[in-house]
């Protein structure tokens, strides 16, 4: 069942074991490169036991928490009746791939997300990487939702699925990802070669553009004390374009100073100024309404002074605007 002791154990490498190691329907873009969180190469030192995994955080245990909900609301309006509570299932053909689905119905599987405005693109935003979620009733999804949909298909041995999607828990939208065989034959093709990666120690190839790629490089080669490494002509190359880029960043830095209090000095007392030929406005003071409380601006006022500094008036008027 999932989230218990035995379900988290088996996704962890134990050669005592068979299978040895699985590939869950979530970890599949992971496996095929295709996930912003994770690289192949986090995956797999998760997989091995060297990486520790990340604390719940308020996302995902609201996440957790609010999945019923979702799937109340996708049975009202679908009319039907989702069967939950299901155990992780392996496929029958490679026994280490694997899928939890939220829910299943006869002919597809439901997997409920939440997530916020931010992830809904436009018509015209929506590019190849399917980053984000398209309008209701299409196909378009992240492609981390894309490829566990495939991998639930091919573990499940149905159609399509269904993600009732929640958007800042007020707005729900139903996706629905249809099988695609040549995905599922690309997706099985990474997973079997993770798992071989993970059984033989290894590691897939670093992907030096992805955000976890330096936590990896850590983990993956941990310092050994009093070690020397005689680097290549390469290394000498990159090392001294890093020390470039770090003094041009440090020199930019200095002139965007430089250019704020240029505009301070003409703007004078002026709150806003105004540009001739630019939409743009400058603002000297920015508080977002959203961010500042009540509070916020009594502290505010013991710091500046008195109320009847011009500060706390400004303050006072973007806090009700």
């Amino acid at each position: 069942m999932p989230y218990t002791d035995e379900w988290r154990a088996i996704r962890i490498l134990d050669m005592d074991r068979d299978p040895k190691v699985i590939i869950g329907a979530s970890e599949a873009a992971a496996a095929m490169g295709r996930s912003p969180w994770d690289s192949r190469l986090s995956l797999y030192l998760k997989k091995r036991g060297d990486w520790r995994e990340e604390k719940e955080n308020d996302a995902m245990r609201m996440g957790t928490a609010l999945e019923p909900v979702v799937l109340d609301e996708y049975d009202r309006r679908m009319s039907v009746s989702t069967k939950r509570q299901l155990p992780m299932y392996f496929s029958d053909v490679h026994h280490c791939i694997a899928a939890t689905p939220d829910g299943l119905l006869d002919d597809r599987c439901v997997d409920a997300k939440t997530s916020t405005h931010y992830s809904k693109a436009k018509r015209d935003e929506i590019d190849d990487e399917m980053k984000k979620f398209g309008d209701d009733g299409t196909d378009v999804v992240p492609a981390t939702c894309y490829i566990q949909g495939q991998q639930q298909c091919f573990v499940m041995n149905v159609n399509r699925v269904d993600f009732p999607v929640l958007f800042d828990g007020r707005t729900l939208r139903i996706y629905t990802v249809w099988r695609n065989e040549s995905v599922i034959e690309l997706m099985i093709a990474a997973n079997l070669d993770m798992v071989r990666r993970i059984v033989t120690g290894d590691p897939p190839e670093a992907d030096v553009e992805h955000e976890v790629t330096q936590d990896a490089l850590r983990l993956l080669f941990p310092v050994q004390a009093n070690d020397v490494k005689f680097m290549s002509d390469e290394a000498e190359s990159d090392w001294e374009r890093r020390c470039r880029l770090k003094y041009d960043i440090k020199e930019m830095e200095r002139e965007v100073k430089l250019i704020n209090n240029q505009l301070r000095i003409e703007m004078g007392r002026a709150e806003f100024g105004r540009l001739p030929n630019l939409p743009e406005e400058i603002h000297r003071i920015s508080v977002s309404a959203s961010e500042w409380t009540e509070d916020d601006i009594e502290k505010a006022r013991k710091k500046l002074g008195t109320e009847k500094r011009r500060s706390y008036d400004i303050l006072r008027g973007r806090k009700a605007r």
